[in-house]
């Protein structure tokens, strides 16, 4: 079940991101990207060129959502975007850290796939 407490912590870790940005390292921004991904997945959230694509999370009927929290999702959404759309601002070393991010997590993703796999 998504909250809007949930939401509002996504909102706040998003500010931190962007505002703090420049003085995260590796670590912090894989907490960041995994709570992202987390929530990219509970919300079947897709980025794209552009903007994002999702699918309707009231379809779903395993979810439940508030009001509340409907009216948060296009925000915290929007915020996603913006994250990574601002991250050409960032020097080269604390972009490097940022996208160190998303290598970590896709070896790990890798890594978890293969050794799931059956012959």
């Amino acid at each position: 079940m998504l909250t809007a407490k949930n939401l509002q912590v996504m909102r706040s870790i998003l500010t931190l991101a962007q505002k703090y940005g420049s003085v995260l390292e590796v670590t912090s921004w894989n907490v960041i990207l995994i709570t992202l991904q987390h929530l990219s997945w509970i919300l079947g959230i897709k980025l794209i060129a552009g903007g994002i694509k999702g699918r309707n999370p009231l379809a779903d009927s395993n979810n439940v959502l508030t009001t509340a929290v409907m009216a948060d999702i296009p925000i915290v959404s929007s915020m996603m975007v913006d994250l990574f759309e601002t991250s050409n601002t960032l020097d080269d070393l604390s972009l490097r850290q940022m996208l160190d991010g998303p290598c970590k997590l896709s070896i790990e993703s890798m890594e978890v796939a293969y050794s799931n796999r059956v012959f």
